[in-house]
């Protein structure tokens, strides 16, 4: 896919860019909280799963707050949220432009740029900050993309 290369180059532009506050978007979105990071916390009852060269960190959203404040921001590749919220409301919370869709499979992917979060990736010349993948009334909300398949 033609796709594949620009999504991986615009991950890696993205690593090197400090992480804002996205947490107080989603605060009130009920789901699973997954963070993407090359820190290793010990000492901690984490679900912590190796991965390439980082980790994934999963917690409810109860959890997020104090995890997402631990964490180093320079070290924190990515968050994404698995949830039954609708997606207008997810849309409108982040103020989200939908910037292109796809369709795979019984899956919508959306990509979208929001002015509430001040970074972003650029994919075929359009600023992107939020993925979401929509199967039936399940989302995946990723920031700035979606870094599992999981």
């Amino acid at each position: 896919m033609k796709i594949l290369p620009i999504i991986f180059c615009a991950i890696m532009l993205f690593c090197f860019m400090p992480t804002p506050n996205f947490i107080d978007f989603v605060d009130a979105v009920d789901g699973i909280f997954y963070f993407y990071t090359t820190q290793k916390l010990t000492g901690e009852e984490l679900n912590l799963v190796p991965c390439g060269n980082g980790y994934i960190i999963s917690c409810d959203r109860e959890e997020s707050h104090n995890l997402y404040q631990k964490l180093n921001k320079q070290k924190l590749l990515g968050i994404s949220i698995d949830t039954h919220v609708e997606l207008n409301k997810v849309i409108k919370k982040l103020d989200l432009k939908i910037t292109r869709t796809q369709e795979l499979d019984s899956t919508t992917f959306l990509y979208g740029y929001t002015n509430k979060l001040k970074n972003f990736i650029v994919i075929d010349g359009e600023k992107v900050n939020i993925q979401i993948a929509q199967t039936g009334d399940t989302l995946k909300i990723g920031y700035p993309l979606i870094l599992d398949s999981a």
